[in-house]
């Protein structure tokens, strides 16, 4: 429950944050700068600023790796949850969608984005967002507890939203 109530604020936040124009008094807002030409950034970890992943909640700095096909990942850690950005530079949104559920979100920001989860597997939504037709990032929101995974996609698609505004157009 505990984590639920950090998750809950951590999107509350995020939204706070977005709605406001991401600046409070005595602070000036973080500029963002998206790649130029389409191209992905070399370190996802840059697509949530410093800020971002604070109001977020995280306990850390993103740790860069790469996923198990080896493509360039961050990890933070939220509460108890887990949040993954994955650059796909190969592979646009129709090459990762799964067999099992999507629902297209629609654009957020400039951006073509699809829901994928699965219904048999709680606590763990994604967010793909089109970068281009052959490029692509996934946001991942893994709860380790089992929270509903409807549940878990209501904290993705901000969190996704604010990955989008660091995206080339």
């Amino acid at each position: 429950m505990k984590r639920l109530v950090v998750l809950a604020g951590m999107t509350a936040a995020l939204l706070a944050t977005a709605a406001c124009g991401g600046s409070t008094q005595g602070q000036s807002a973080s500029t963002t700068t998206s790649p130029s030409h389409g191209a992905l950034p070399k370190d996802p970890c840059s697509l949530l600023s410093q800020s971002e992943t604070t109001q977020l909640g995280a306990r850390s700095a993103g740790k860069a790796a790469t996923d198990l096909a080896g493509y360039p990942d961050c990890q933070w850690a939220i509460g108890q949850a887990i949040l993954d950005v994955t650059e796909f530079t190969n592979k646009g949104v129709s090459k990762l969608r799964p067999t099992g559920p999507t629902a297209s979100l629609g654009m957020i920001g400039s951006h073509q984005a699809e829901l994928m989860f699965d219904t048999q597997l709680n606590g763990e939504c994604s967010v793909i967002l089109a970068v281009s037709s052959t490029s692509a990032v996934m946001v991942d929101v893994q709860d380790p507890r089992g929270t509903p995974t409807a549940q878990v996609c209501t904290y993705a698609k901000p969190i996704a939203a604010a990955v989008e505004k660091h995206l080339p157009s």
